[in-house]
């Protein structure tokens, strides 16, 4: 019972604790601009200075993140960040772990009563 209880806890902790994270998921692509208006579309805005090109996709939508995305002057992707919406973040946050944490106690209970 204490090893499905704390297989269970660190499901749940893996589930929630998990957030935006930098990961080259474009490192081996060739065209990356390409990539992210075929991925994301047009962008919201534009931004260019000396060294790179922002693009900001402001979603104003309760369900849809916003993102942004820096390239390089050669086009490749500096940063890539994704900013949750109100609703994304409640669902990630507080009701997925609330509804995970609950099928577990309930599982639990239904093995603890059948022995």
């Amino acid at each position: 019972m204490k090893k499905y209880l704390s297989f269970s806890l660190a499901i749940l902790f893996l589930f929630t604790s998990c957030s935006t994270v930098n990961q080259p998921k474009f490192k081996n692509k060739t065209n990356h601009k390409e990539l992210i208006l075929g991925k994301y579309g047009e962008s919201t805005t534009i931004k260019t200075d000396a060294n790179s090109e922002t693009w900001t996709y402001d979603n104003s939508s309760l369900v849809k993140s916003n993102r942004k995305v820096i390239f390089n002057n050669e086009g490749v992707i500096i940063s890539n960040k994704k900013t949750l919406s109100a609703t994304a973040y409640l669902m990630r946050n507080i009701a997925a772990p609330i509804l995970l944490l609950s099928i577990l106690v309930i599982t639990s209970n239904i093995t603890f009563m059948a022995y």
